[in-house]
């Protein structure tokens, strides 16, 4: 489920760091005598790497989520094999309990993320004091 999302990942940068590359603040750097090497860390990927962020949060969550589907195709015993059988059988409690699971994963999922924003980007922190 992951290796084709892992390609349009990689997609998603390349296409980000040959944007980034090409604008002014680049040219700036270039023109003050830093290497080509910290232009790239310091400025182009921390600027091109939000996207992918964004882009990989939402992969893990849809593999977390999409992972009912693999198991009942593949006959694997997990989380998405038995809220398959519970929906069938009706019972309700584990029906509620795997999907309230599945929706915490997501959303520490997606607070992870914003953590992560945080660490690349200072500017997306909160100013909240």
């Amino acid at each position: 489920m992951a290796i084709p999302k892992s390609a349009m990942a990689a997609r998603f940068l390349r296409n980000a760091i040959l944007e980034q590359g090409e604008l002014d603040y680049v040219r700036t750097a270039k023109s003050k005598g830093c290497t080509d090497r910290r232009i790239m860390w310091r400025h182009i990927l921390r600027n091109a790497i939000i996207p992918v962020i964004t882009f990989m949060g939402t992969v893990i969550a849809e593999i977390v989520a999409g992972s009912i589907v693999v198991e009942q195709v593949f006959s694997v015993p997990g989380i998405g094999r038995l809220l398959v059988s519970s929906i069938s059988t009706r019972d309700f409690p584990v029906v509620q309990t795997l999907i309230l699971y599945i929706a915490v994963a997501v959303m520490v999922v997606y607070y992870i993320v914003d953590i992560i924003y945080g660490i690349v980007d200072p500017r997306m922190r909160s100013n909240e004091d």
